[in-house]
């Protein structure tokens, strides 16, 4: 948790508080530290783990059901949050869904993955918006210098 935002892998996971997610990022932090010799359980790739979960995120590139939306709301109003951020399933841009509580980022542009356009989101102030590479032949273009566009 940052300031307005929730960051996550692909989901928060089910009743999540401020408390159960600083225990699952110290678990998590002293597993992959090798101080632990196992995953924590929440972690593990289960259809409802926090590093699974899909329901903010799929379809690709659609909106989120409203009765799912709702649920989102309310576990951000929990957290004292008024968005989540989530990685894991690809889309063909970053986007948002459910009136930005969710904003999708994963873009697939590993060439291992999709090849997909690099963006990012920018959250300043509160303000939230998506920056956009250039076209890869624009890029090359600009000796090595990666350009962005704002999108608003």
């Amino acid at each position: 948790l940052i300031d307005d935002s929730a960051f996550v892998h692909a989901s928060l996971p089910a009743g999540a508080t401020r408390e159960s997610i600083a225990r699952l990022n110290r678990q998590a932090r002293k597993w992959l530290l090798g101080e632990w010799p196992f995953p924590p359980p929440e972690l593990l790739p289960y259809e409802n783990s926090p590093v699974w979960e899909r329901t903010y995120s799929s379809p690709s590139d659609r909106e989120v059901p409203t009765n799912q939306c709702n649920e989102l709301r309310g576990m951000l109003k929990q957290l004292g949050v008024s968005r989540m951020v989530v990685g894991h399933t690809p889309q063909n841009r970053v986007n948002a869904a459910c009136d930005g509580a969710v904003w999708r980022c994963d873009t697939g542009m590993s060439a291992y993955v999709m090849g997909g356009t690099p963006e990012a989101l920018e959250i300043e102030g509160g303000r939230v918006r998506v920056l956009r590479g250039e076209d890869a032949e624009t890029q090359r273009a600009t000796e090595g210098r990666t350009m962005f566009r704002d999108f608003f």
